[in-house]
């Protein structure tokens, strides 16, 4: 991916979604947003894998308030699988909104 595999999926405790600090309304607007990105990777430029890197496959980072239902983890979970990502999970520890804010902040 030319986005040097930065693709983070946030989710706050009150259940708001964000794509590296881009707000999705629903997972399927996640979807369509990973879609389109795997997509352009997929193309003759794209795909060749860096140096740094060979071989790697994307990987989403997870990062998900240890107060939000597992049913919302379990979504993305299954997404990543379903677009054959690898997903990494990156549970708050302090369980606090303002900890997922200032993670996105510091994405931007």
């Amino acid at each position: 991916l030319s986005v040097a595999d930065k693709l983070i999926v946030t989710v706050t405790s009150s259940g708001d979604l964000f794509f590296n600090s881009k707000p999705m309304a629903s997972i399927e607007e996640l979807e369509t947003e990973l879609r389109e990105l795997l997509r352009q990777s997929a193309t003759p430029a794209g795909n060749t894998p860096s140096p740094a890197t060979p071989g790697r496959r994307p990987m989403i980072g997870l990062r998900a308030d240890r107060r939000n239902t597992y049913a919302r983890i379990i979504q993305i979970l299954s997404l990543g699988r379903e677009l054959n990502v690898d997903v990494y999970q990156m549970v708050d520890p302090g369980g606090a909104d303002k900890d997922a804010k200032r993670v996105l902040e510091n994405d931007e």
